[in-house]
């Protein structure tokens, strides 16, 4: 079956057709090509395949149905979502770990500079697993 793509990665279906159409200027991909490189995304951004593959699964549906709104164009939100969150995951671990060392006694003047130092490592391992956020 093909799942339909809108722009680079939507929907443009005829409803259970299986056929795909390019009304929009879409390409017409194979839902299994479809599925497989949403998973690839989702893995990438550190989801388990298991979920991975459920999503993936879900948008190609959506788009094999015609439910535009709910179809394979929303991976770059999802993908920015994602994102988004182990940004400030990152930003809260640090900050609580800063946090510790100042309550637990330690002076700022000594507490700055391993701060900094692990930020800078931090955001450069975030850099590298999401270079395209980068």
């Amino acid at each position: 079956m093909t799942a339909p793509t809108r722009g680079p990665a939507g929907p443009d279906a005829t409803a259970g057709s299986g056929a795909a159409t390019a009304r929009d200027g879409g390409v017409p991909v194979r839902a299994e090509d479809l599925r497989a490189a949403l998973s690839a995304i989702l893995v990438g951004r550190q989801v388990p395949d298991g979920q991975a593959a459920v999503v993936a699964d879900l948008l190609v549906e959506a788009d094999l149905r015609g439910v535009d709104s709910h179809g394979a164009h929303l991976m770059s939100m999802y993908a920015t979502r994602l994102a988004a969150g182990q940004i400030v995951a990152v930003q809260r671990i640090l900050a609580q770990d800063n946090f510790r060392r100042i309550v637990e006694g330690e002076p700022v003047e000594e507490v700055r500079p391993d701060a900094v130092a692990a930020a800078e490592r931090a955001f450069e391992l975030l850099a590298a697993g999401m270079p395209h956020f980068a």
